[in-house]
């Protein structure tokens, strides 16, 4: 059996800092909490290891499991230590339905599912709820305010069972990180979790469905299995080459920033350039700054050595070869497409691509005041500047439940 992560009890925020990790918070009663650490000490370094980012702290705890961690921070300027016992995470729950934590295998590697039931004896119309760009865990059990679990909530009251897998190297999964893997590996893993999902013993495998947000509804069509749902579900995403899509963002984010003329220009045209260097000539970050050294100017987390976003360049480098579009339309399933008023990420454009690519199998709804993060905001720019922060809005989740039933 596929063995629990490490659990510290507290929240990093992975904000670009000199040095280290800020602590955003620590859970009251937790392993961190009886340690004495507090909110905006900076954690330096897990058993003697550097850490630069949160996912750093995570792969230290991997080996860890009911043992004591030597923890070094820093907190008003100086450095100092705790051993904090680690303990098993908890796993979400609900008074509601039942969440069970099962496995997967995916080039040769257990993945862990995240499956909830709702109550009845089924069989049950289900989804695989896919992931974004984002490597981190789509487990949840210590913020229950997350926008997943408030679409997960919604789809399990209504009816319908639904299971998440993380990725390799992610939470209790097996396997290498998403740094170090490419799109053959994405696949490979939705694949393996929607095999899973249509043979589950509680699942209805004529009503299967695939909801894939972000970067999820471009990897859903290239999966081979996807011809044996019922249908794919996508929301903020695009059938563009992988290219247009990341220069498209970019702008938007930028203006979004408040860079304007010239200056605006200016920066789109480096982001360009390094989204070409990576996906056209497949360079990693570093190497496209070493030939092209005026690009050093956009290194960062997001853009370092060879990862790009935390993922490595050799998957975007992939993507981008990848022939969305005429997957979509290969798909012969009905596909349901959501854009948010207030998606950032992807415009209408993106979305009208989706529906294009489909040649008259797909059915476009516009989501009024919903940002990329599944919640509704008061504006574009709101919705940019402060992501998972909106009211929770419900219009995603209901619009699949309608038509899931279909």
């Amino acid at each position: 059996m596929l063995s629990r992560r490490g659990y510290l009890g507290m929240d990093l925020d992975g904000l670009p800092r000199p040095r280290g990790v800020r602590v955003e918070r620590v859970h009251a009663g937790g392993p961190a909490d009886r340690a004495g650490i507090l909110p905006d000490d900076v954690v330096l370094r897990v058993q003697g290891s550097t850490v630069s980012e949160a996912t750093d702290v995570a792969r230290a705890l991997r080996a860890a499991i009911d043992g004591e961690v030597s923890v070094d921070f820093e907190r008003d300027g100086q450095e100092r230590n705790a051993g904090i016992i680690v303990e098993p995470m908890p796993a979400e729950s609900s008074d509601d339905w039942s969440v069970v934590l099962g496995e997967v295998r995916a080039i040769g590697h257990r993945l862990r599912t995240i499956v909830t039931i709702p109550k009845g004896i089924g069989p049950f119309p289900a989804i695989l709820c896919m992931q974004g760009i984002d490597p981190s865990s789509c487990e949840h059990p210590l913020t229950p305010e997350h926008p997943v679990l408030a679409l997960i909530s919604r789809f399990t009251r209504a009816g319908v069972l639904t299971m998440r897998v993380e990725r390799s190297g992610i939470g209790d999964s097996e396997g290498p990180p998403p740094s170090d893997y490419g799109l053959g590996m994405e696949t490979a893993i939705a694949n393996a979790a929607l095999e899973g999902l249509l043979s589950h013993p509680r699942v209805d495998p004529a009503r299967v469905v695939v909801f894939g947000p972000s970067l999820g509804g471009m990897i859903a069509p290239l999966c081979p299995s996807i011809s044996r749902a019922r249908g794919l579900a996508v929301f903020g995403t695009s059938a563009r080459r992988w290219r247009a899509c990341a220069v498209g963002t970019t702008e938007r984010q930028l203006a979004l920033r408040g860079y304007e003329g010239e200056e605006l220009r200016e920066r789109i045209a480096l982001w360009a350039e390094m989204h070409a260097a990576v996906c056209r000539d497949g360079l990693t970050p570093s190497e496209a700054m070493t030939e092209h050294p005026h690009l050093a100017v956009l290194a960062s987390r997001q853009c370092r050595g060879a990862t790009l976003f935390g993922r490595s360049s050799a998957f975007f480098h992939e993507l981008d070869r990848a022939e969305v579009g005429a997957a979509f339309r290969a798909l012969g399933r009905e596909v349901l497409v959501l854009h948010g008023e207030y998606d950032w990420v992807c415009d209408t454009a993106d979305a009208a691509s989706v529906v294009d690519a489909c040649a008259g199998k797909a059915r476009l709804l516009e989501l009024p005041r919903v940002g990329h993060d599944l919640r509704a905001h008061a504006s574009l720019l709101e919705s940019h500047r402060s992501p998972g922060k909106g009211r929770i809005d419900n219009a995603v989740a209901d619009a699949i439940v309608k038509w899931i039933h279909f």
